[in-house]
């Protein structure tokens, strides 16, 4: 197969759907000789903030000088930014090498009969730690998928678990409450293992701790066994300083946000276990890796007069981080906002959580047609608050649309889910080259 067979064998294989089992996965590995046990890994979960934190995480441990695997998921733009090394994405000739040897295993397996075909995440899974094995990675850090204790990424033996917090997504199979979610999450805390989380929940910690206890893990918390002071925030970035131990390091990140400081310390605080383990961590790399860091789509500006910011918020409580930072940071005339979302978010709350900073609103929908939400319904959702709109039939449109609208002193904020802003920076940068 070329890589355009190859990269249509593999999305061909969402037919499958999700399967939260680990069985499939196990055995695919197997098939292929268990390259997930080949490098050492950080494994990091939770509802928002992942990304953000592989990848300070990642940036920290390649300033320390090791050669360091990303698995991220979805992706923003091409399918191959789902697996790095060092933040170079694989090669298309790598992609098509492992995911033969893959579709191979997926044929034998399909034989067998007590296991079904693998899904596309099993198989985006497999290739990454294939992909990190063959290359010789010291380490690994890789994003959850959906929940933690059946997700494909748990066949795992991390050194230390991370969960951002924990919000209601998913419900028809995580759970209906908070508590249910949260111990599915916590489905990547391993036995004698470490979990660093951001959640300031209490009813979410006392799962955590729960969990920990019945696997006699150590757990590390947010505002609790460390603090962050926030410091000097503008648009270049922010500073920040982190208290734990009776110790405290100041430092700086390029991102914008308060969330993106609590992010930054999970970050911190996971390497510093890995530093207890024999990692070579310095105060020096870790300022490094912050300052270098990039979270494309995370509040990220591309223009300004007028501003245009993308923003992957897709649940209730990310978009009111949206909300505070976009008031606290940026000073406009009238907010334009591009908004696309995936089907089983609470539409409600998102609404309500950034309709107060919302003038004008371009609803559409992403290009993954079984998850989108219809844009009528974004549109209904905003007119309870007296907020004008209109619909475009997709991203691009909605994109063009908002850039008529807006004035020198505008701002155009794309958001609602990591396939709408992937579709905007698409244009986006489509346009500028």
């Amino acid at each position: 197969m070329n890589y355009q067979q190859t990269t249509e064998y593999l999305f061909g294989l969402q037919r499958f759907g999700s399967k939260l089992d680990l069985t499939n996965i196990t055995k695919l590995l197997e098939l292929v000789g268990n390259p997930q046990r080949e490098f050492k890994s950080v494994h990091v979960g939770g509802t928002s903030g992942k990304f953000s934190v592989v990848q300070m995480t990642a940036a920290i441990l390649q300033a320390s000088g090791y050669k360091v695997g990303t698995f991220i998921s979805p992706h923003l733009s091409r399918y191959s930014e789902r697996f790095c090394i060092n933040g170079e994405e694989i090669g298309e000739n790598e992609i098509v090498e492992l995911a033969g040897k893959l579709k191979n295993a997926a044929d034998e397996m399909n034989t067998l009969p007590d296991f079904r075909h693998p899904t596309f995440f099993e198989m985006s899974t497999a290739l990454a730690f294939l992909y990190f094995a063959e290359r010789g990675v010291d380490v690994a850090v890789v994003e959850v998928g959906l929940g933690g204790r059946l997700d494909a990424t748990n066949v795992l033996d991390p050194l230390v678990s991370i969960i951002t917090h924990v919000d209601l997504e998913h419900t028809h199979v995580l759970g209906e409450t908070v508590e249910e979610i949260a111990d599915e999450k916590a489905g990547i805390v391993k036995e004698r293992g470490v979990l660093v989380t951001g959640e300031r929940d209490e009813r979410v910690l006392d799962v955590f701790t729960r969990v920990c206890q019945e696997r006699q893990a150590e757990m590390l918390a947010l505002d609790r066994d460390f603090t962050v002071k926030i410091g000097k925030q503008d648009l270049t970035g922010q500073e920040f300083s982190l208290d734990f131990d009776n110790k405290a390091c100041n430092l700086s990140i390029p991102l914008l946000g308060d969330v993106q400081i609590q992010n930054a310390a999970l970050a911190v605080m996971a390497t510093l276990i890995l530093q207890d383990k024999g990692f070579s961590i310095t105060e020096k790399s870790i300022r490094t890796g912050l300052k270098t860091v990039k979270c494309p789509g995370r509040l990220e500006i591309v223009q300004k007069n007028p501003y245009v910011v993308f923003d992957c918020a897709k649940d209730p409580g990310a978009m009111l981080e949206l909300r505070k930072t976009i008031g606290e940071l940026f000073d406009f005339n009238k907010l334009i906002l591009v908004m696309a979302i995936s089907d089983d978010k609470d539409i409600g709350k998102m609404v309500k959580n950034i309709a107060p900073v919302t003038d004008l609103v371009i609803a559409t929908e992403h290009s993954i047609k079984e998850r989108t939400l219809d844009p009528k319904i974004i549109q209904a959702e905003f007119a309870k608050y007296n907020i004008e709109s209109t619909v475009k039939d997709d991203v691009p449109a909605a994109v063009t649309e908002a850039k008529k609208q807006a004035g020198q002193n505008d701002l155009i904020l794309i958001t609602g889910s990591v396939f709408t802003v992937g579709e905007a920076r698409d244009v986006w940068y489509d346009e500028a080259r």
